[in-house]
């Protein structure tokens, strides 16, 4: 090692990442059950049920920003007890979804309880997920000078940004 060199190098960099979203919300699809026989009655029940509980969420605006936040979460890391889901006191969906519980019916109330108890909320619910998409539509890492830990407007206050990396989805 020439003597011009430091005995140790430590460099340190400060980035800042953002990440876009679009997330759409259709209808429950009724696609398979306008079908006839003796559980067709049933399955439009069941949808329906589905239905109410969608609509119930889309009611209940603290909630629903909750879901969201899930949903994006967990598009970027699906895997369970992630930081970004220690980070934005993410729930599970089923205690998420407790309180929207409450705002239905008595017996669509139970029903989700029940299954929810039962470990089969999922099974019980898929239509109801399908109705929400998530499209990542962008990422921006921008490489930051100086360091302001917790501040996230710490860019935009006058921070000078070194680079830039961006990258956009497809789009629609």
């Amino acid at each position: 090692m020439s003597s011009s060199e430091p005995d140790t190098i430590t460099v340190e960099k400060h980035y800042r990442m953002t990440l876009d979203f679009r997330v759409l919300v259709g209808d429950v699809s009724k696609d398979g059950v306008e079908r006839d026989g003796d559980d067709a009655e049933g399955a439009r029940e069941h949808l329906e049920r589905q239905r109410r509980l969608l609509c119930a969420l889309l009611r209940d605006e603290r909630v629903l920003d909750e879901f969201m936040t899930y949903l994006v979460t967990d598009r970027v890391c699906s895997h369970p007890d992630s930081e970004l889901d220690k980070v934005f006191g993410v729930k599970s969906e089923e205690e998420m979804l407790e309180p929207v519980f409450s705002a239905l019916g008595e017996d669509d109330a139970q029903f989700f309880r029940e299954v929810r108890q039962d470990g089969i909320l999922w099974e019980n619910t898929e239509q109801f997920e399908c109705c929400f998409a998530v499209d990542w539509t962008g990422a921006t890492l921008i490489e930051i000078a100086g360091k302001k830990e917790g501040d996230p407007t710490a860019s935009e206050a006058g921070q000078t940004y070194l680079r830039r990396f961006t990258h956009r989805g497809d789009k629609k």
